[in-house]
């Protein structure tokens, strides 16, 4: 793979409405696109948007960690991912977005100069299988009841089966009344599994969970801190609800601590915050060794971070018996590109050469937050 050039443009990409989570209320999403290019004239994409409490750098640790990368890699022979990806690692330990920028970037050129999906090249480097269509949730981000119902039913209509509603930031009864509602909108043949991004107390947990298990909930996503691993242990075997871990697991070596512990039922994989494609790939099989399932997500990126967390969820198939959390481009009013598109509650990945994402310059010129920086060989 010889390189020939490459660019970073910061962008910043507004909330349709703002997400509110049990730790912070989240307006806009701020990143770096990476673009890479080789002789031949082709191009990959890569995306790094860091977000707090997922281990993550900030905006401009990403960004002084890839302009400080980018001038030697192109200096350097042509090598494999494995190893370009392995010196990034040394050289910056902690920039866990700016690594997954890099390695969707090397991931995606190579997959289209091969002329074949980024699944299916992770699935060749993996041996695992790809699947070309993947189920997916929808996030519903209303407060108020009435609201959250009405959102329900749209997402219903455009075909989504699966149905995830964040906790923990009104009061216990509040959302006993939000989900009731949803659930009995939609039904007994949809799945509704739960996000509290660790806005719980033990004893507030144990009380709610035992109640919202009545409304058959698929899972619960970090009912209790991410640091409280024991507490989570012990939450799982005194109510009814399955747990799944999400900002516990930050790295492989937290996963291997939460899975030691015996603290969730699910494994939260989110790609970008973990380091990359091949980080997913490699923690989804880890998990796969307990037994595990992963339900891969997005950290709300761009449509290039969505992309990548799709295709490792594609290559990652023996780990996909749920709806993976993808859908999340809907909730931003602006994006870099069109992105990948969901449809009846899946997205299709036939005939995608790549992360089957190309960025419009106009449409970039937009979201843009400064001028791009370019490097040449």
């Amino acid at each position: 793979m010889e390189l020939i050039r490459a660019s970073l443009t910061p962008f910043a990409l507004p909330l349709v409405r703002s997400v509110k989570t049990g730790r912070e209320t989240i307006d806009e999403r701020r990143g770096i696109l990476l673009e890479i290019g080789d002789s031949c004239g082709l191009k990959g994409w890569g995306e790094a948007t860091p977000m707090d409490g997922f281990g993550t750098e900030s905006f401009w640790e990403a960004w002084d960690c890839l302009v400080q990368f980018l001038p030697v890699l192109l200096e350097k022979e042509p090598g494999s991912i494995d190893r370009t990806v392995e010196r990034f690692r040394v050289a910056f330990p902690a920039a866990n977005a700016a690594l997954s920028a890099l390695d969707t970037a090397l991931c995606d050129l190579s997959a289209r100069q091969q002329g074949c999906s980024m699944a299916t090249f992770l699935a060749g480097e993996f041996r695992t299988d790809a699947r070309l269509t993947i189920k997916v949730n929808a996030l519903l981000t209303a407060q108020d009841t009435a609201a959250i119902v009405a959102e329900a039913g749209e997402k219903f209509l455009q075909g989504f089966r699966t149905f995830k509603i964040k906790v923990g930031v009104l009061s216990v009864e509040e959302d006993l009344d939000r989900v009731g509602a949803v659930r009995k909108k939609l039904g007994d043949g949809v799945n509704i599994r739960l996000d509290a991004n660790g806005a719980w107390t033990r004893d507030e947990a144990a009380r709610a969970l035992q109640a919202l298990s009545s409304f058959d909930i698929e899972y619960i996503e970090q009912p209790l801190s991410a640091g409280d691993l024991q507490g989570s242990a012990d939450l799982r075997g005194i109510q009814p609800v399955p747990l799944a871990a999400d900002e516990s697991v930050c790295s492989v070596e937290d996963m291997e601590k939460v899975l030691k512990y015996g603290a969730a039922d699910y494994i939260i994989l989110k790609p970008a915050a973990a380091g990359g494609p091949r980080m997913g790939m490699y923690m989804g099989k880890r998990a796969a060794g307990y037994a595990v399932p992963c339900v891969i997500t997005t950290l709300m990126d761009g449509a290039v971070g969505r992309a990548m967390a799709t295709h490792v969820a594609a290559s990652l198939s023996f780990q996909q018996s749920c709806a993976a959390g993808l859908a999340t481009g809907s909730l931003l009013s602006a994006d870099l590109s069109g992105g990948l598109k969901v449809q009846d509650g899946k997205i299709s990945l036939n005939e995608v050469k790549g992360l089957g994402v190309d960025i419009d310059p106009n449409q970039l010129a937009k979201v843009a937050s400064a001028e791009t920086t370019e490097f040449v060989r």
